[in-house]
C-alpha cells in the first residue's frame, strides 16, 4: 500500500469512527449520578411516547386540548397562508400543542394574559384574529378556549369513546353547525374551497350528506381521504352524531 493509501485509509477510518461515537451519544445519552455511576442511558431519538390513552375515560368537566381547542386554533387561524407550518405569521404556529405552547403567548391559567386569547378577543376589526374578511370566532369557541387556558392549559389526553354520546336528539343547528365550523371551516369556507369543496350552508352540508362523502370522510371509510386532512381523527361521538344525522335524512332541524 503507497504511503498516499495509507494516510487516505487512516483519515477514512477515523471519520467513520468520530461519526459513530456522535451518532450514538446523541441516541443513546448517558449520565453520571451524584455518587459518580454511570445511569442508563436515555434515548432522545424518542419524539413522542406511544399512544396508551386506549382505555382512559375522558373527565366531562374537562377541555381536552386536542379535539376540541385545536380544531378551532387550525380551522380559524392555523390556515396555510396564515399559522400553519409554512407561513408561521409573526412567528405564530398552530399545528399543535408543542407550538401553540411555544409561540401562541399562553399563560395558563391567565386568559386576559394570554396572546392568543386577546388577538381572537381584540376590539380593534384590524388588530383581532382571524382577521376581516373572516369571520369572529363565535362566543362558544371564544369560552372554549378561555376555559382550556383556565384549566392550565393542558393537553389532558383520554379515549375519546369513553365519552358519553347521546345521538338520539341530534339537530342541525345545536349539533351539526357547530362541529363543522370548528373542524372544517378553515378549508371550506367561502374564501378558500379546497377540493372546490363549500361548507357553509345548509344546502352545502346536506349536498355533502346525501352523496355519502360527509360520513365517509369524517369516519376515514374505504375510498375517502380521512378529514380533517391533517389533524386526529374527530371524536368517537361526533362522528356517531353526523351519521346520525345523515341517517334521519339531514334535516334542517
Amino acid at each position: 500500500m503507497s504511503l498516499f493509501n495509507k494516510f487516505f485509509f487512516s483519515i477514512s477510518l477515523f471519520s467513520i469512527a468520530t461519526w459513530c461515537s456522535v451518532f450514538l451519544s446523541c441516541t443513546n445519552d448517558s449520565a453520571l449520578g451524584d455518587d459518580g455511576t454511570v445511569l442508563p442511558p436515555v434515548d432522545t431519538t424518542t419524539v413522542e411516547p406511544p399512544d396508551t390513552i386506549a382505555g382512559i375515560v375522558c373527565s366531562p368537566d374537562t377541555i381536552h386540548f386536542e379535539w376540541e381547542v385545536l380544531p378551532i386554533l387550525k380551522s380559524s387561524c392555523g390556515r396555510r397562508d396564515c399559522h400553519d407550518a409554512g407561513a408561521a405569521s409573526s412567528g405564530v404556529k398552530l399545528v399543535n400543542y408543542q407550538t401553540v405552547m411555544l409561540t401562541g403567548g399562553i399563560k395558563p391559567f391567565m386568559p386576559e394574559e394570554t396572546r392568543i386569547y386577546k388577538q381572537i378577543t381584540h376590539d380593534d376589526e384590524e388588530e383581532r384574529m382571524p382577521p376581516p374578511p373572516y369571520d369572529r370566532l363565535t362566543e362558544r369557541q371564544v369560552q372554549i378556549i378561555a376555559a382550556w387556558i383556565n384549566q392550565g392549559a393542558q393537553n389532558i389526553r383520554c379515549d375519546s369513546s369513553t365519552i358519553p354520546c347521546d345521538a338520539d336528539s341530534v339537530s342541525f343547528s345545536a349539533d351539526i353547525v357547530p362541529l363543522v365550523k370548528d373542524a372544517c371551516y378553515g378549508c371550506h369556507n367561502q374564501y378558500v374551497h379546497e377540493s372546490g369543496i363549500e361548507l357553509l350552508t345548509y344546502d352545502d352540508l346536506k349536498t355533502a350528506a346525501l352523496n355519502g362523502s360527509l360520513v365517509g370522510t369524517v369516519a376515514g371509510e374505504t375510498g375517502y381521504v380521512r378529514m380533517p386532512f391533517g389533524s386526529i381523527p374527530l371524536p368517537a361521538c361526533h362522528v356517531e352524531k353526523i351519521r346520525a344525522w345523515v341517517e334521519r335524512g339531514a334535516l334542517e332541524n
